[in-house]
């Protein structure tokens, strides 16, 4: 499923070891298939641009550094870069 390659997220992401590929792969697979939707897109007739690739890295590294349970008073919240970069993908609201 992946458009981006899991090389290319782990140099992003500043990810050395081999260790964890399973966990990469399966965030940024993860990763891929929220940022397609949330901007309407789709990956297998549109290749992703830059900003869409950066967007997935930064979901796909936010969700394997908060992998732990969150409750009503443990919140995490996506990155406002993030945010933005999916706002800005999304293009202007018409």
């Amino acid at each position: 499923m992946s458009k981006t390659t899991i090389v290319d997220c782990k140099a992003w992401l500043l990810i050395e070891t081999d260790a964890g590929d399973t966990n990469v792969q399966l965030a940024l697979d993860a990763a891929e298939e929220y940022v397609a939707g949330d901007i309407g897109q789709d990956f297998a007739t549109t290749p992703p641009t830059g900003m869409v690739k950066v967007a997935a890295f930064a979901l796909a590294g936010h969700w394997l550094e908060h992998r732990e349970a969150a409750g009503p008073f443990d919140v995490k919240t996506f990155p406002l870069s993030l945010r933005a970069i999916l706002a800005a993908a999304r293009g202007p609201i018409v």
